[in-house]
């Protein structure tokens, strides 16, 4: 069996997560490890959303099981209205180093909440979506 030490996953949190700004961009379809810019949600009012260092944190850690450490959103992510238009169906959230997808570097990806739900959820036209604390779940290792 292999995987990152506690030490390299301490490394990406501190680097990626609480030492600086990312951002949120919703995904039509579930994100894959390399996730395609162009499964990203467009809508009228709709872009990816800057999220504030330190808006993650671990609920588990890598510990002697050898389980992965796993992260969630602290506080609500608010990606405000996606369209005035029609529906739309996020399947899941990547998370990048920058505002438009097509140029920056896809981080973490995530299409389950804590509880290892789905994040499949359906944003009538002209309402807004929040995540809630523990909406955006994800794992390192």
């Amino acid at each position: 069996m292999s995987g990152a030490t506690r030490y390299l996953e301490q490394q990406v949190i501190n680097n990626y997560l609480t030492n600086q700004t990312t951002f949120v961009a919703l995904f039509s379809t579930a994100p894959s490890n390399d996730p395609d810019p162009t499964n990203q949600i467009t809508g009228d009012e709709y872009s990816p959303v800057e999220i504030s260092a330190g808006t993650f944190s671990e609920i588990q850690t890598n510990g002697s099981l050898g389980n992965p450490t796993k992260l969630e959103n602290t506080s609500i992510v608010n990606m405000g209205k996606l369209d005035t238009a029609s529906s739309v169906t996020v399947q899941g959230v990547v998370i990048y180093d920058g505002v438009d997808p097509s140029t920056s570097n896809a981080l973490f990806t995530s299409d389950t909440d804590q509880a290892g739900n789905s994040l499949s959820v359906t944003v009538d036209a002209g309402d807004k979506l929040e995540f809630e604390s523990g909406g955006i779940t994800f794992q390192i290792g």
